[in-house]
C-alpha cells in the first residue's frame, strides 16, 4: 500500500489552524459593518455562516448530518457511488461532472429484489431473452459484474426480462432502468403490467441510439393503470436512465425491460446493455438503491444544528438574512421544508422557513411567532422541476421581505420576530443545495436583489461568500480544518485475486472508497470507525487497476 501523505505534527498544525481561524473569525465579524466593495456584486456585510456545497463538498462537523442507511450519488466521473450511513452526498451532473451540491432526499424503497443481478431466477427471461455479464469498461458502476448484455434471440417475437413485484399502495410509483444501446435499441421500451394479464398496463418507448424519449401509453385499454410521465436522462459513455411514472389499482404487477427495434425485425443475437433497475413509490425517480434478496430502504437525509452549536453559528436571530441557491429535484404536490429555523419547545408555533408550496410549483417564505403568522409571501417564486433557483429572506422587527431570482414579494412592516434555536436543512423533500448563507443583519433590498440574480459576480455554485475566501474560514471549526488537512489517501494495486487488509488507527477516523474502477468490494469498514479497532477491507481487483481509499482522522472533542 502506498501512502500519499508524509508524517505530520498534529499539535503544531492544530495551533496554527486555531490561530488562523481566530483571525478569520475576527475579520468576518468586523466585516459586518465595514464595506467590502459593493462593486464586486457582494453585500456590504459578510455572511457569518456558509455552506458552499458545490465548491467545497464538505459539511462542518458541527452540522449533525444523518441518514441511517447507504445512499448512492454520482461522482465527478459520472460513476454511481455509494456513501455509507450518515455520510453526506455531494452529487454531480452525470455528463459534465460539475458538482451540483449537497443531495437531500426523503426515504425511498426499491421494491425490486436483485436489482442488478439479472442472472437470478427471479428475473423471468422470455421469448429468447438471455443475459450475459460483460466487462465494467462500459458501465456506470465500479463493480465488476453489475453490467449485462440483454440479448434478443427471438427474431420476430418480443424478448423481455421481467420481475414480479408488489406495489406499496395505489399512489404514484416509478419504474426505472439504466440501459445503453448495443446493436439494438432504437425502439427500446419498459412496461409495468398486470401480473395476471400481461397485456394490460403502461409502457414507455425510448431511442437509446439518440437519447430521445418516444411515446408512452396505457395498453389494451386497461382501467387499472394510469400513465403519469416518462423521461430519459443521459449518463456518461452512452448510458441512460429511463423511467415511467404510473398509478395502479392493482398491487401485484410485473415490471419488464424489452429490447427491440421499432417494428422488431431484429436478428437473433442483437442486444442492449443493462446495469440496474428500480421500482419505488414516489412521483419521480430518486437515486438508485441497490438490493439483493429483499427490498431495501434508503432513509431520509437531514442536516441540523442545535444547542451550543446553534448559538455559535447564530448568536442573534432578532434580525438576519438567509440566501439559498438550490435545484428543485421534482414537484411532488406537498408542502415540504427546504430551510427551517425553529424553536425546539414549540416548533409549529415559532419558525422561519422556505417551503415548497403545495400544488403550485412554487416556493415561498413563512415566519410565525407564537402561532401567529408574521410573514407569508410567494410572489414570482414559481420554479419548474429540475430548475435551479436563488432565494433570499431578510427580517427584523417591522421590516421583512423575500426575494427570488431577482424579483421580490411585498414588504411586511408589522411583523414580530420569533425566538429560534434550531436550524434544519430540508425535511422530506428532494433538493440539491449549491450554497446557503446566513447574514446577521437585515440586508438592504438592493443587496437582496443583487444576490438573487444570475449576473452576480463570483464563483459558480454560490456566487456569494465561499469558504475559499479569508472570511470564509469563520464558518468552519479548527477541528474540521484539521481533519481535512490530515486526510490521507492510500492505493492498492489489483492482482486478479481476492485480498484482505486490516485497517486500524489509534484515533477515530472516517473511511471512504475514493476510486474502485475495476475492483469488486466484498466487505469494507463503516464510514465512522472507532479508535484501536480492527476493520477489514476485502477486494478483488483486475491487474492494472488501482483501488484508492481515504482515511480522515476525527479530532473533535
Amino acid at each position: 500500500m502506498v501512502r500519499r501523505n508524509s508524517n505530520i505534527n498534529i499539535q503544531s498544525q492544530l495551533d496554527a489552524v486555531n490561530n488562523y481561524v481566530l483571525q478569520a473569525q475576527a475579520f468576518a465579524q468586523s466585516a459586518q459593518t465595514v464595506s467590502l466593495g459593493v462593486s464586486s456584486g457582494r453585500p456590504e456585510s459578510r455572511a457569518v455562516f456558509s455552506i458552499d456545497a458545490s465548491n467545497s463538498r464538505y459539511l462542518d462537523s458541527r452540522i449533525l448530518f444523518t441518514r441511517n442507511s447507504i445512499g448512492s450519488y454520482i461522482d465527478k466521473f459520472g460513476i454511481i457511488r455509494f456513501a455509507n450511513a450518515n455520510q453526506p452526498r455531494f452529487n454531480h451532473n452525470p455528463v459534465t461532472g460539475v458538482c451540483e451540491g449537497l443531495l437531500i432526499e426523503p426515504s425511498r424503497v426499491n421494491l425490486l429484489t436483485y436489482s442488478e443481478n439479472f442472472l437470478d431466477a427471479s428475473w423471468i427471461k422470455s421469448a429468447g431473452a438471455s443475459v450475459t455479464p460483460v466487462l465494467n469498461s462500459v458501465m456506470p458502476s465500479p463493480a465488476n459484474t453489475a453490467c449485462f448484455q440483454l440479448n434478443d434471440g427471438s427474431n420476430a417475437n418480443t424478448s423481455a426480462i421481467a420481475k414480479n413485484v408488489t406495489l406499496t399502495d395505489t399512489t404514484e410509483h416509478v419504474f426505472f432502468a439504466f440501459v445503453k444501446y448495443g446493436t439494438i435499441g432504437e425502439g427500446f421500451k419498459i412496461q409495468v403490467v398486470d401480473a395476471s394479464d400481461n397485456s394490460k398496463g403502461v409502457e414507455a418507448y425510448f431511442n437509446l441510439l439518440t437519447g430521445v424519449k418516444l411515446n408512452a401509453s396505457v395498453t389494451n385499454n386497461s382501467t387499472a393503470f394510469v400513465y403519469k410521465n416518462h423521461s430519459i436522462k443521459a449518463y456518461k459513455n452512452g448510458w441512460y436512465r429511463v423511467d415511467i411514472t404510473f398509478t395502479s389499482t392493482l398491487l401485484n404487477v410485473t415490471a419488464k425491460v424489452i429490447p427491440q427495434t421499432n417494428d422488431h425485425t431484429a436478428l437473433g443475437g442483437q442486444y442492449i446493455y443493462i446495469y440496474a433497475c428500480q421500482l419505488q413509490k414516489g412521483f419521480r425517480s430518486s437515486t438508485y438503491i441497490q438490493t439483493s434478496s429483499t427490498p431495501v430502504t434508503r432513509d431520509a437525509d437531514k442536516a441540523e444544528i442545535s444547542g451550543n452549536n446553534f448559538t455559535s453559528f447564530f448568536p442573534d436571530m432578532s434580525q438576519g438574512s438567509i440566501f439559498i441557491s438550490a435545484k428543485k429535484n421534482y414537484i411532488n404536490g406537498l408542502s415540504n421544508n427546504y430551510i427551517l429555523f425553529s424553536n425546539t419547545a414549540s416548533p409549529t408555533q415559532n419558525y422561519i422557513r422556505l417551503i415548497d408550496r403545495a400544488f403550485e410549483s412554487s416556493v415561498f417564505f413563512e415566519m410565525w411567532k407564537d402561532g401567529a403568522e408574521q410573514y407569508q409571501k410567494s410572489k414570482a417564486f414559481l420554479i419548474n422541476e429540475g430548475d435551479f433557483f436563488r432565494a433570499c429572506f431578510a427580517w427584523k422587527r417591522h421590516d421583512s421581505i423575500a426575494f427570488s431570482n431577482g424579483d421580490n414579494a411585498s414588504n411586511d412592516n408589522i411583523c414580530e420576530i420569533p425566538f429560534l434555536n434550531k436550524f434544519t436543512i430540508a425535511s422530506d423533500v428532494e433538493l440539491t443545495i449549491e450554497s446557503f448563507q446566513f447574514y446577521s443583519t437585515r440586508l438592504t433590498n438592493a443587496e437582496l436583489l443583487k444576490i438573487t440574480t444570475d449576473s452576480l459576480v463570483g464563483k459558480k455554485g454560490s456566487q456569494i461568500s465561499t469558504n475559499s475566501e479569508l472570511g470564509g474560514l469563520g464558518f468552519i471549526s479548527p477541528w474540521s480544518l484539521l481533519r481535512e488537512k490530515n486526510r490521507q489517501e492510500f492505493q492498492q494495486k489489483g492482482t486478479g485475486v481476492s485480498e484482505s487488509i486490516t485497517i486500524r488507527r489509534p484515533y477515530k477516523f472516517n473511511f471512504e472508497i475514493v476510486e474502485s474502477n475495476g475492483f469488486s468490494i466484498t466487505s469494507q469498514p463503516d464510514y465512522e470507525c472507532l479508535a484501536s479497532t480492527d476493520y477489514t477491507l476485502t477486494f478483488n481487483g483486475a491487474v492494472g487497476k488501482t483501488l484508492t481509499i481515504a482515511i480522515t482522522p476525527v479530532f473533535e472533542y
